[in-house]
């Protein structure tokens, strides 16, 4: 598997827990990693917005059903297909990005791959 990034050198601060917050990016990786095949490929990238950052983890995985797409971050849920897990992953980031203010959004197709979209607030004085 392949890792690409795109990373913007300089973005506003945010202020949040440090600890939380890398929770979500090591649970989003993860779950990219677990779902995409050898030889496939994943993008990290990060870019300033006009009141938030924003961090996208693309991936040529799997994909997720239609059908299981608007419930993959509820509590306990696995879909059609889920490798073993508690089902909390994915539950867990999308509290933590609610708590810090900000947005977590999955756009997937089957077979095509996975997006994950985060965007939290930047600290403003």
């Amino acid at each position: 598997i392949s890792i690409q990034t795109e990373l913007c050198p300089e973005l506003p601060e945010i202020h949040g827990d440090k600890n939380r917050l890398k929770q979500v990016l090591i649970n989003v990786l993860d779950n990219a990693l677990k779902f995409t095949p050898d030889g496939g490929v994943i993008r990290i990238t990060s870019a300033g917005e006009i009141e938030s950052v924003k961090m996208e983890v693309i991936d040529t995985g799997h994909g997720i059903l239609a059908e299981d797409l608007p419930r993959v971050s509820e509590k306990f849920f696995q879909g059609n297909g889920a490798v073993a897990g508690s089902g909390l992953g994915l539950s867990i980031c999308s509290e933590i990005i609610k708590l810090h203010n900000g947005q977590m959004q999955i756009n997937s197709q089957l077979g095509a791959g996975t997006r994950v979209v985060v965007k939290l607030p930047f600290y403003m004085q």
